[in-house]
């Protein structure tokens, strides 16, 4: 096998670099999301509100799977549905990444 072989097999789909892209998006506007809920960002505000909005389909799936405390307790508010949705963004750019690869080594 040539370099230039080598190299272009390396490469990932540029579908799949898409779709990567976007997922890493999705993922640090998550993340900024459970950064506002834990610093207790006013939802009122209309970037923060969007911002909630706009991610909650991904963390909705995940909310309720684990028990939170409650409101009163003194306790910093947790998202945890947002970290979860992150772990299953970062899951879904691996396999991606992994398809893309197998991809490229059949051609």
């Amino acid at each position: 096998m040539s370099a230039s072989e080598a190299t272009s097999s390396v490469r990932p789909l540029p579908v799949a670099r898409f779709l990567g892209l976007l997922l890493n998006v999705l993922c640090v506007l998550v993340g900024v999301r459970f950064l506002l809920i834990l610093v207790g960002a006013n939802v009122d505000q209309p970037i923060v509100a969007f911002l909630i909005s706009f991610t909650d389909p991904i963390s909705a799936p995940f909310e309720g799977v684990f028990e939170q405390p409650a409101d009163d307790a003194g306790i910093l508010p947790i998202d945890l549905g947002a970290l979860l949705g992150i772990g299953a963004l970062q899951l879904a750019a691996a396999f991606i990444r992994i398809v893309a690869r197998r991809a490229r080594e059949l051609e």
